[in-house]
C-alpha cells in the first residue's frame, strides 16, 4: 500500500477492507507507525486475524471497540479480574452470551464504564451473595448512561419482574 509507512491510525469499520489491508501479512508489517486501530462492525472471525496481524506491528499500542460480544462454549470463571482503578474503555455496547455469575459483575462492570447497551443471556445468581436490590443500585451508581439492559435469568424471577423495573 501507498505510504502505509506513515499512517498511525486506522479505522476498520468494513469487514471486506480486513483482508484487503491485512492479507497477506507482509501488507500489515508495512504499517509501521501504526499506533491506534477502531474497529467497528467486526465479526470476530475477522477479529482473530487481525489480532494477529497486530503483532508484526513495532509502535502498536492502542485497539478501541465500541460492540463486545462474549461467546464461551463451557462455564468459565474467567472474570477473575481486580476492580479496574484507572482503564475507561469505550465500549459501548457488551454482550455476555454464556454464564455469568453475578458476583463477578462488580468487577467486569468496572471495566466498561461507558457502556451505553448490556446484554447478560445467561445470567447465574443462585450462587451469588447479590439479590435484586444489591444488583439494582451497582446498575445505577455504575451506569448512568445505560440505555438498555438485557437480562436472562432461570431462577430468581425477581430480576425479569416488570413491576420491579418500573419502580
Amino acid at each position: 500500500m501507498l505510504n502505509s509507512q506513515r499512517i498511525t491510525s486506522l479505522c476498520l469499520s468494513n469487514p471486506f477492507i480486513v483482508d484487503v489491508i491485512f492479507s497477506p501479512v507482509r501488507i500489515a508489517s508495512n504499517f509501521t507507525r501504526l499506533e491506534t486501530l477502531i474497529v467497528d462492525n467486526i465479526k470476530s472471525k475477522y477479529l482473530i486475524n487481525i489480532l494477529n496481524y497486530l503483532s508484526f506491528l513495532p509502535n502498536f499500542s492502542s485497539l478501541v471497540l465500541k460492540y463486545c460480544k462474549i461467546s464461551l462454549k463451557e462455564y468459565s470463571d474467567f472474570y477473575s479480574l481486580p476492580i479496574s482503578t484507572n482503564v475507561i474503555s469505550p465500549i459501548e455496547h457488551f454482550v455476555v452470551t454464556h454464564q455469568f455469575c453475578l458476583n463477578n459483575l462488580n468487577a467486569l462492570l468496572s471495566y466498561i464504564s461507558q457502556v451505553r447497551r448490556l446484554a447478560f443471556h445467561c445470567l447465574d445468581e443462585r450462587n451469588s451473595d447479590i439479590n435484586f436490590d444489591k444488583f439494582e443500585l451497582m446498575i445505577k451508581s455504575l451506569f448512568s448512561q445505560l440505555q438498555i439492559l438485557h437480562l436472562t435469568t432461570n431462577y430468581d424471577k425477581t430480576f425479569v419482574d416488570s413491576n420491579r423495573w418500573e419502580q
